[in-house]
């Protein structure tokens, strides 16, 4: 819990890698409630944890409230396949928004065009759209 409560606020960690640490359901959702937050962290690779359906659940909200997540780890879990499929689905999905609409690939008159990821929450998609055009937080 102490890590995740100092990711809330880091801005420099890129990866971070914590496969085979047994954090089960709990460190999961600690790790989610960071991820909502953290504005830095890239990959997060969670495999091999026991983390089971609901700590799976917690990731996969967690993912659709961060615009640079970009890639999570979640192997040798105990996640239920279904929430693997989506998450998966919503990772590609964030890509190829990415790669689309890169931030230096649109002009501000192609804004009225652009469709967010489908799992982006609506704070998660203005976050975009403010560093797109680099308004400060």
């Amino acid at each position: 819990r102490h890590l995740a409560l100092a990711l809330r606020g880091n801005r420099r960690l890129l990866c971070l890698g914590l496969a085979g640490n047994a954090l089960s359901n709990d460190g999961a959702k600690a790790m989610a409630e960071a991820i909502r937050w953290n504005r830095s962290l890239e990959q997060l690779l969670l495999s091999a944890n026991g983390i089971g359906a609901t700590g799976g659940q917690d990731l996969q909200d967690a993912f659709c409230s961060n615009w640079v997540l970009q890639y999570m780890d979640l192997a040798e879990n105990s996640i239920d396949v279904k929430v693997l499929q989506e998450l998966s689905k919503m990772m590609s999905e964030v890509e190829q928004f990415r790669q689309k609409y890169s931030l230096t690939a649109c002009s501000r008159s192609s804004l009225a065009s652009l469709q967010p990821p489908a799992c982006w929450k609506v704070r998660t998609w203005l976050e975009w759209l403010m560093q797109r055009h680099g308004v400060a937080d």
